[in-house]
């Protein structure tokens, strides 16, 4: 068949063991990066990390869509200014701080309440 050829001429041509070899070279080079005590490799890994790692916002919002699969950021910060915030800020105002307890963190509502 047709894929039959081709892997004969793939493994004929040299590109196999080239392929192969390229692998090899590619997974030393790697754990040589990863176990150097060079500073320069310590900085230069640092600076990829950076560049590449995720923020903690984008963390946080995963570990959310983890847990809740719905979970729309957009609708919650809506959600947050349209409905929480109002409520909050109403019972504060009115001096019902006691209501919000079951809501709150308790470091917030010890802020609130003081």
């Amino acid at each position: 068949g047709f894929c039959t050829g081709s892997e004969e001429l793939y493994e004929r041509s040299g590109a196999k063991a080239a392929r192969e070899k390229m692998g090899h070279v590619t997974e030393d080079a790697r754990e040589a990066w990863e176990t150097s005590q060079n500073p320069w490799v310590y900085r230069a890994s640092s600076v990829y990390d950076t560049f590449t790692a995720e923020s903690e916002f984008a963390l946080a919002e995963k570990e959310l869509r983890e847990l809740d699969p719905d979970f729309n950021l957009e609708q919650w910060k809506e959600d947050l200014v349209e409905v929480t915030l109002p409520k909050i800020m109403q019972l504060f105002l009115e001096g019902r701080i006691k209501e919000l307890k079951p809501s709150l963190g308790e470091s917030v509502y010890n802020r609130l309440a003081a």
